[in-house]
């Protein structure tokens, strides 16, 4: 493996960690929010999901933020679409 594409990987991993660490701490030092949807509590648990993310997984959404899960999905959709094989 090239010593570049290491280093990227390596580099990818401590991004990847960093975010779950903020996340957890986030979590942590956050109390508990009272706007929960009970419907996604419900959903979260029967993922599996303990009570500590429901934060994260039960919250309701502001338009805005429905916007930007709309968004990212179309571009992960259009990347999916425009990115294949080289023929």
């Amino acid at each position: 493996m090239p010593t570049e594409v290491a280093v990227a990987l390596i580099a990818f991993a401590f991004l990847v960690a960093g975010a779950l660490v903020y996340v957890v701490a986030k979590l942590w030092r956050e109390p508990p929010s009272q706007n929960l949807s009970a419907q996604s509590q419900r959903l979260a648990r029967f993922s599996g999901f303990p009570k500590f993310f429901d934060n994260l997984l039960a919250k309701s959404l502001t338009s805005r933020e429905k916007l930007g899960w709309l968004l990212f999905f179309v571009i992960a959709l259009l990347a999916v679409i425009f990115t294949g094989k080289p023929k």
